[in-house]
């Protein structure tokens, strides 16, 4: 009904949140062959005293990295998270004095789904879902209306609220695994050794020479079902909150064509982006993908500028707990690649909304080119306005820290808004149309004039 406000799945109102912590991709694997004096990041994260900790995908790694993980092998992992003390994450944040008051929330990716760059089609989802809920310590027994519910949604979108307007933060979590549709080229990547590398080909042929515009089948592909596009929708209407954090296991403004992301479902990413939009304090959060990534749509849409002028809508990835992109053995491609495809990178901001008159931040760092490829983890840092009779609501900082706790980039403060003001568009409409992807056709004036030249041999010839 209109006016009515949804209820998130969790609400800590009598906390008000200044400092959130985020990560994604922990594999005790890797932590067992990591150096021996090699920092614990763990301990990093909990030296800020974090009020929340919010997963963004791939808590765990079943042992194989081919097939899709048995259920048990899931839930084997997520136990020995839980209770193995030597991995960090058991001591810090479920127990002791930096355990997070506001509890620890979160959304998979394909690895703790349990195939890699699985979607729809993956079995037993129903049983996926619930051992990552049981990991959360969502109680099955206590029947409350929001326990129950979760466990019957088809996926494991959720959504929580910590503290009441008008100091509020509204997190939802997207599940971008459980409603997807296969990628154009269908991934193989759980399927033949190497088959990770093969799709990140066939991902980048795709995308290189927009087959979406080609073949019809892969232009109305879905990232989400539509039971979860209404329930988005319901949860973001009518919120009185003056943040809002939208996770999503991978990533939504990248135009790298090589991993996955919104981007491969362009339709999906313009409903997501129009929808979120004219949210207040938007942030968009994502994993997956082993490096670390600032994002923002205004960067494209304005090539030319060396810096911007505002912030536009922002997306901060931290992905690596316990291993980043440059580990395997293509790991010297990794940096290469992040310059190359680098349209929608932040360059950092010189007003943030001055010329409207508002507060910004001028002592933004210089993060150079605003990625970072070693072990990492992301805060949010929130500065709210002391004097509440003041308009101005406050700042929000991103920060993305190394596995020493040192700041390796950040988004430099934005300004959240006024009181008693309407949210403002991050972007307007004809700028919504113009957010590049990944999706542009760019590897088709190279094949053009490839074939162009063998025409003209083969007749020489």
């Amino acid at each position: 009904m209109l006016g009515v406000q949804a209820v998130p799945d969790a609400t800590y109102p009598n906390l008000i949140p200044r400092t959130i912590a985020f990560g994604s991709c922990h594999s005790r694997r890797s932590f067992d062959r990591s150096p021996p004096n090699q920092p614990n990041i763990w301990d990093a994260i909990a030296s800020h005293r974090p009020d929340a900790f919010l997963w963004s995908g791939d808590a765990v790694y079943p042992p194989n990295k081919l097939g899709n993980a048995p259920v048990t092998a899931l839930q084997y992992e997520f136990n020995q998270l839980r209770t193995n003390d030597t991995l960090g994450y058991s001591r810090t944040m479920l127990s002791g004095p930096a355990a997070p008051p506001g509890g620890i929330h979160g959304t998979y990716d394909d690895h703790d789904y349990g195939g890699n760059d699985r979607g729809n089609e993956m079995p037993d989802r129903q049983a996926r879902r619930d051992a990552y809920l049981d990991f959360l310590s969502i109680d099955k027994s206590n029947n409350t209306s929001s326990n129950s519910s979760r466990r019957s949604r088809p996926g494991l979108y959720s959504s929580v609220s910590f503290g009441t307007a008008p100091r509020k933060v509204l997190t939802i979590f997207l599940d971008t695994r459980w409603g997807r549709d296969r990628h154009c080229i269908p991934s193989i990547a759980a399927s033949i050794p190497f088959g990770a590398v093969i799709s990140c080909v066939t991902r980048w042929i795709t995308a290189g020479f927009n087959l979406p515009a080609i073949f019809a089948s892969c232009h109305t592909r879905k990232m989400l079902n539509e039971e979860q596009w209404k329930w988005l929708e319901e949860e973001i209407s009518n919120s009185d909150a003056q943040v809002h954090v939208i996770v999503s296991s991978v990533q939504v403004l990248t135009t790298n064509p090589v991993v996955e992301s919104w981007g491969h479902f362009p339709e999906e990413r313009d409903r997501l982006l129009r929808l979120l939009n004219k949210l207040p304090g938007l942030l968009l959060i994502s994993g997956d993908v082993h490096h670390a990534d600032v994002l923002d749509a205004l960067a494209g849409i304005y090539p030319q500028q060396r810096q911007q002028r505002i912030h536009g809508i922002i997306e901060v990835t931290s992905s690596g707990l316990t291993h980043s992109c440059v580990g395997p053995f293509y790991g010297a491609l990794c940096a290469p690649i992040l310059r190359a495809f680098a349209t929608n990178r932040f360059r950092g901001v010189t007003l943030d909304n001055r010329q409207r008159g508002e507060v910004g931040d001028s002592s933004i760092a210089n993060h150079g080119e605003y990625f970072y490829t070693g072990r990492n983890y992301g805060t949010i840092d929130i500065a709210w306005a002391e004097d509440e009779s003041t308009r101005n609501i406050g700042t929000v900082k991103v920060n993305v820290h190394s596995d020493t706790r040192h700041i390796v980039l950040s988004t430099g403060a934005i300004y959240i808004g006024k009181r008693g003001t309407t949210a403002r568009n991050h972007l307007k409409n004809d700028e919504l149309s113009r957010v590049r992807g990944c999706v542009d056709g760019h590897l088709r004036p190279v094949s053009e004039k490839m074939l162009l030249v063998i025409v003209i041999l083969c007749f020489s010839w």
